[in-house]
């Protein structure tokens, strides 16, 4: 499985990391030679967050990382968050080829994450109209058995 964490860091993390961020790379580096940790990287302009992609057989990969990183445990990240599923073999295997072999959950992350929420809206709409059909002809031809 495949797994997002998203740090939100404090409004003073450039002055406070000198001292933990050899500690937090040696983190880092570690969770990567044990393949754990794939891609990580902070966003920038302005540096308030970072992205880390990791790799495990449970979110427990992603949680054992959180709990040792210093920035966290000195409360330079102020928030963070992960997502758990198949995000990366979707991205793969669905593409993201706008109109060519892009799916559905593919077009919803895109038109988020370049802000045109109305493409958005419609994608998740489809999805859940896709959704409620599929569970509502199951309950009708599971013979009593249900879905709900």
């Amino acid at each position: 499985m495949h797994y997002l964490l998203f740090y939100d860091y404090a409004p003073d993390y450039l002055e406070r990391r000198g001292g933990l961020r050899g500690e937090h790379l040696a983190l880092a580096w570690a969770a990567h030679e044990r393949g754990e940790l794939v891609l990580a990287g902070v966003l920038t302009d302005p540096i308030d967050a970072a992205v880390f992609f990791f790799n495990g057989d449970s979110a427990e990969v992603v949680e054992r990382f959180v709990a040792a990183d210093p920035y966290v445990r000195a409360g330079l990240v102020i928030t963070w968050s992960k997502a758990i599923g198949e995000f990366g073999a979707v991205m793969m295997l669905g593409g993201a080829t706008r109109m060519k072999t892009e799916t559905l959950p593919i077009a919803l992350f895109l038109n988020m994450s370049t802000g045109d929420l109305d493409l958005a809206i419609a994608a998740s709409v489809i999805l859940i109209v896709i959704s409620v059909t599929s569970l509502a002809i199951f309950e009708r031809y599971t013979d009593g058995r249900g879905v709900f």
